[in-house]
């Protein structure tokens, strides 16, 4: 059923359909054109043979993704398997600088967009230099917002783009100080987004500001806090949300102040990065 204002068609554009595949009306409206058959997934059933039927006589000449239609994903003819096992799909990282001293401008909260960025992205600079990942990794930076959702939003319409291209992408976020409230709140008002890993580098507490807890919609969180014995805007620890009995959850003091704390473990965060971009996962429990 169509609703007022968000309905879309072909002409807006977008070239991609189910399973992220390239859609191709010239045949008739909704097909998807697979690499070597094109389906109608009103039927979840291809119009041509398997081209290695005869190496799987206990399938349809003409079935989808092993008539497992929920679970599985169609692998160009082979037997059904699970899409993020066989193809990891691509990273998403967004990156939330702290507080700047006055929000960013409306719609140029990314750093390459905002009049009052400096020359380069920040402490965090080096997580563009992840080379073996150029062809995998989406990066942004943002700045943070402090008395408007500016920020939150455009992360959110960053992710929603991503997984528009990339339904099997994976997420990764990364705030320092009021950036990283920003990212808490993000993911505690939108359970829709999956976040794979959530780092935080010493969470501002100041400000009348207490974003902690971590929603079950976060599969991993790493947060980083201060250790000095005094507290400047941070020294936060993070802790599972009311319900939460799924995320793995890590605390880390570090011997860094809240201003160092970025640049410090700009080294680390890339760690963590590669190592989740390569299927390698920590357990906090």
């Amino acid at each position: 059923m169509g609703l007022e204002g968000r309905s879309w068609s072909a002409e807006s554009g977008y070239r991609y359909g189910f399973q992220a595949q390239e859609q191709d009306a010239e045949l008739w409206e909704g097909a998807v054109n697979y690499k070597y058959r094109v389906e109608d997934p009103r039927l979840g059933r291809f119009f041509s043979v398997d081209p290695l039927n005869a190496k799987y006589p206990f399938y349809s000449s003409y079935q989808f993704s092993g008539n497992r239609l929920i679970d599985s994903v169609e692998l160009e003819g082979l037997e059904p398997g699970s899409y993020e096992e066989k193809h990891p799909g691509r990273v998403l990282v967004i990156v939330v600088q702290g507080y700047e001293g006055k929000d960013p401008p409306l719609l140029k909260t990314q750093v390459k967009n905002n009049p009052f960025a400096k020359d380069d992205p920040g402490d965090l600079n080096k997580i563009s230099d992840i080379e073996e990942l150029n062809d995998q990794m989406f990066d942004v930076f943002q700045f943070s917002s402090a008395d408007s959702e500016r920020t939150k939003d455009d992360v959110k319409e960053t992710i929603s783009n991503f997984m528009n291209v990339d339904p099997f992408g994976r997420i990764i976020l990364i705030g320092h100080s009021l950036g990283a409230d920003n990212l808490i709140e993000i993911v505690n008002e939108n359970s829709q987004i999956n976040v794979d890993l959530l780092i935080t580098l010493d969470i501002c507490d100041g400000l009348d500001i207490d974003d902690d807890n971590i929603p079950p919609n976060v599969a991993q969180a790493i947060n980083y806090y201060q250790d000095l014995g005094w507290t400047e805007y941070g020294g936060e620890l993070v802790e599972p949300a009311d319900g939460n009995k799924t995320s793995d959850i890590l605390n880390i003091p570090v011997k860094y102040s809240h201003k160092q704390i970025d640049e410090k473990l700009a080294d680390e965060c890339i760690l963590l990065i590669r190592e989740k971009a390569n299927g390698k996962d920590w357990k906090a429990k």
